[in-house]
C-alpha cells in the first residue's frame, strides 16, 4: 500500500480529520488523519473505512506520559503508572466487558509479573481475584533467567547457552 504525506496549514477536508492539524495520511484505499496537542503528542487517530469512520483518541498526565486510549472499536483502556512511569494497571471496557491486569516490576525496573484481575460473580474487579498470567525473573547482569516455565543460562562472555522448558 502507497502512503501520500500531505504538509499544509489548511484544516483537513475530510469530516472525520475536521480537528486535524497540519499531518493527514491518506492511501488509496482508506484516508487517515493524525492530529496532535500543543506539546507534539500524538491526540488523535482516525481512519476512514467502508464501515465508517474509526477513531482514537490518546489521554496523556502531567508528564506527557500515556495514561488512556479511546478507541471507537476496541473501548476504552486506562493506564496506571508508577513514579517512574511504568504500567503497574491496565483497565480495559468494551461495552459491559470488563478486564484489567497489574503489571509488577522488580528493584531494576525489569517486568517480573503480569497478573490478571478476574470478574468475582456480580462482574466486579477487585485485586483480590488477581490471578499471576507470566512471570520472569532476571540476573544481576538485567538478562533474562526465567520466564515463565522457561530457564535460560548464559557464558561468562553473556551469551545464552541453553534454554530449558519444564514439562507439565
Amino acid at each position: 500500500m502507497r502512503y501520500r504525506l500531505i504538509r499544509n496549514n489548511a484544516p483537513a477536508v475530510n469530516p472525520a480529520c475536521a480537528s486535524a492539524v497540519p499531518l493527514r495520511v491518506s492511501s488509496v484505499r482508506s484516508p487517515a488523519c493524525f492530529a496532535y496537542d500543543l506539546s507534539g503528542l500524538l491526540s488523535r487517530q482516525a481512519l476512514d473505512g467502508v464501515s465508517g469512520v474509526l477513531e482514537r483518541r490518546y489521554q496523556y498526565d502531567v508528564l506527557d506520559r500515556l495514561t488512556g486510549i479511546s478507541d471507537s472499536h476496541w473501548g476504552e483502556q486506562a493506564l496506571r503508572l508508577n513514579g517512574t512511569g511504568q504500567v503497574v494497571a491496565e483497565r480495559r471496557e468494551q461495552g459491559r466487558q470488563q478486564q484489567a491486569r497489574l503489571f509488577g516490576y522488580d528493584s531494576e525496573k525489569n517486568l517480573c509479573e503480569i497478573s490478571a484481575i478476574v470478574p468475582d460473580g456480580a462482574g466486579r474487579l477487585s485485586t483480590a481475584n488477581a490471578v499471576v498470567q507470566a512471570s520472569a525473573g532476571y540476573d544481576a547482569a538485567g538478562r533474562v533467567v526465567r520466564r515463565g516455565d522457561s530457564r535460560y543460562q548464559y557464558d561468562a562472555c553473556g551469551r545464552l547457552v541453553n534454554k530449558r522448558c519444564q514439562q507439565h
